[in-house]
C-alpha cells in the first residue's frame, strides 16, 4: 500500500510536469504565430497608408494610429506573454517588468480611444458633412493622435508602482505581476470601466445618434419625393416632373446640378460604407476583449480563474490585432488594391470583395 502511494504521487507529479512542459511549448507557439501574423498585417497597413496618397484620409490616419498601437501591443504584451509561458522564471528584472506592464496598458488605452476618435470623426463627417472641416483636417487629426498618446503616457504612470517581480504562491514561480490583490482589484476594475465599458458606451451612443440621423434624413427625402421634389442636403431642390422647357443655358445648369447631386449621393454612400467598416472594427474589438476582462475580474474578486481559459482569452485579445488588417482587405477596395500592388499584382477592377457590406462604387471624396 505504501509503495502504491509513492507510485501514485510520482504519477501525479509526472502528469503535472508534462502539463507544464506542454504549456512551455504549445502556448508560446500559439502566441508567436498570432503575434507574427498581427505584426505583418499591421506593418503592411502602416506602409500602404504612408506611401499611397489616396489612402491618407482623416479616417485612415486614425486607423494608422490604431495599427501603430496594435504593433506596439503585440511587440510588448504578445512577445513577453510568450516569454512568460516559455520560461519558468521572469528573466528581465524588476525595472523592465514595470516598464513593460506600463507600456502594455498605455497601448491598450490608445487603441480603444483611437476607436472613439474614429467614431467621432465618422459621426461629424456623415451628420455635418462639409460644414465641419475643423475636426476633419489632417493636421488636427495628427494633433488628436498625439494628445491621445501623451495623455495616457502620463495618466498610466501609477501602473509602474503596482507591478514588480515577486513569487507567485499559486504557481511557485518568480513572475512579473501585480503586487497585492487589492491593487489588482482596483487596477482591473478601472481598466474595465475606462478602457472598455465607458469608451464603448460613447461609441454606441454616437452610432445610435448616427442611425437616427440617417433615418430622419431618409424620411425627409421620402416626404419631399411624395411632394414632387428631390431634395439634396448639399444642393437646391429640383422638380421631379417639371414639363417646363428650359433654355440651353438653364439646361446646362440643370445637368451640372444633376451631376453634382449624383456625386454627393455617391459620397454619402461612401461615407456610409466607411462607417460600417469602422463599426465592424469596433464590434470585433468588443467581442475579442470582453472575455478577458470578465475572466480577470472574476479571478481577482471571486478567485475564479482558470489557466487554460486565461490562455484562450489572451489569445483572443491578441487575435483582435490580427483581424483589423483582414477587415480592411475584405471590405475596402482601396486597401485591397494597395496590398495587391505591394505584392506585385495589378489591381483587378472586376474583383469582388471577399466580404461585402453594401460596397459602393469606388470614388474618392475629400477627406472621407
Amino acid at each position: 500500500m505504501h509503495h502504491g502511494n509513492i507510485n501514485g504521487s510520482e504519477t501525479t507529479a509526472l502528469a503535472t510536469r508534462n502539463v507544464f512542459q506542454l504549456y512551455q511549448f504549445l502556448v508560446p507557439g500559439i502566441f508567436a504565430v498570432i503575434v507574427l501574423l498581427g505584426l505583418i498585417g499591421n506593418i503592411l497597413v502602416i506602409y500602404v497608408i504612408l506611401t499611397r496618397p489616396k489612402l491618407r484620409t482623416v479616417t485612415n490616419l486614425l486607423l494608422l494610429n490604431l495599427a501603430v498601437a496594435d504593433v506596439s501591443f503585440l511587440l510588448l504584451c504578445g512577445s513577453f506573454s510568450t516569454v512568460h509561458y516559455a520560461l519558468a522564471e521572469w528573466p528581465f528584472g524588476d525595472t523592465f517588468c514595470r516598464v513593460i506592464q506600463y507600456l502594455n496598458y498605455v497601448t491598450c488605452y490608445v487603441t480603444v480611444y483611437t476607436l472613439v476618435a474614429v467614431s467621432v470623426v465618422r459621426f461629424v463627417t456623415v451628420v455635418y458633412g462639409p460644414q465641419c472641416r475643423l475636426i476633419r483636417d489632417q493636421k488636427n487629426i495628427f494633433i488628436i493622435t498625439l494628445v491621445i498618446w501623451i495623455s495616457f503616457l502620463v495618466a498610466k504612470i501609477p501602473i509602474l508602482l503596482v507591478h514588480g517581480v515577486s513569487k507567485n504562491v499559486d504557481t511557485n514561480r518568480t513572475e512579473c505581476m501585480i503586487e497585492g490583490r487589492r491593487e489588482g482589484q482596483e487596477l482591473f476594475a478601472s481598466f474595465f470601466v475606462f478602457a472598455y465599458a465607458l469608451p464603448l458606451g460613447v461609441i454606441a451612443t454616437l452610432y445610435i445618434a448616427l442611425v437616427c440621423h440617417l433615418k430622419r434624413q431618409q424620411n425627409e427625402l421620402v416626404e419631399h419625393s411624395c411632394n414632387g421634389t428631390v431634395v439634396n442636403r448639399h444642393a437646391e431642390t429640383t422638380p421631379l416632373n417639371s414639363h417646363v422647357t428650359l433654355s440651353p443655358q438653364r439646361n446646362s445648369h440643370a445637368t451640372r446640378a444633376d451631376d453634382r447631386g449624383r456625386h454627393v449621393t455617391k459620397a454619402d454612400d461612401r461615407n456610409r460604407h466607411v462607417t460600417k467598416i469602422v463599426l465592424l472594427v469596433v464590434a470585433v474589438f468588443a467581442v475579442c476583449w470582453l472575455p478577458l476582462h470578465i475572466h480577470i475580474l472574476l479571478g481577482y474578486y471571486y478567485h475564479a480563474s482558470y489557466t487554460i481559459l486565461l490562455i484562450i482569452w489572451h489569445s483572443l485579445a491578441f487575435l483582435n490585432s490580427v483581424l483589423d488588417p483582414i477587415i480592411y482587405t475584405c471590405f475596402s477596395r482601396d486597401f485591397r488594391d494597395s496590398f495587391r500592388e505591394l505584392c506585385g499584382c495589378n489591381p483587378d477592377e472586376n474583383a469582388r470583395p471577399c466580404c461585402r457590406i453594401s460596397q459602393p462604387e469606388a470614388i474618392q471624396p475629400e477627406n472621407v
